[in-house]
């Protein structure tokens, strides 16, 4: 089974009921088992151009038997599922986005899919949550999650709340 670190954002269409449902979707993907969850993350938006609702962010380790491509039709389905609807704007608000950030020590860089997630080391509402879970991991190429995390500004993230694991494991 391969470790994979998912993040989830949602801005807009509840929030945190968006987070939750996302987790118990998750959940459900086949040959695949939830092994941690962070806290939420009250964040800022990213890079945003147009004024929006800021977000709610976590991320959830999973170990799965499948492979990459099949991680991200499952969470593009999750996704689709809970109303995401993609627009010509990078950085729109969003019901729901997920990303594989991590995937074991794969390195993919293609038109469909790109890992370890093109941007995770300037995004602190993706790289503290990860901390959360796991304070030694590394990227593939061995560069410390923590050393990244020291080079990015906390003032635009808050944990929101604990998501009650009991009930996903």
């Amino acid at each position: 089974m391969k470790s994979v670190y998912l993040s989830i954002g949602s801005n807009i269409n509840n929030p945190i009921k968006q987070i939750i449902n996302a987790v118990i979707n998750i959940k459900n993907i086949p040959y695949s088992k939830i092994i941690d969850i962070s806290t939420i993350y009250y964040s800022k938006p990213y890079k945003n151009t147009k004024k929006q609702k800021n977000y709610l962010n976590a991320v959830v380790l999973i170990k799965t038997k499948l492979n990459p491509y099949k991680i991200l039709h499952y969470i593009n389905e999750i996704e689709k599922k809970q109303g995401r609807i993609r627009t010509k704007f990078k950085w729109d608000s969003r019901s729901l986005d997920i990303d594989i950030i991590l995937f074991e020590n794969f390195t993919i860089n293609n038109k469909k899919l790109t890992i370890p997630h093109y941007d995770m080391k300037n995004r602190s509402f993706v790289i503290i949550p990860i901390l959360e879970i796991n304070s030694n991991i590394k990227t593939p190429e061995g560069e410390s999650i923590y050393l990244i995390s020291k080079k990015l500004s906390k003032k635009n993230i808050y944990p929101y709340f604990c998501l009650f694991k009991n009930i996903f494991f």
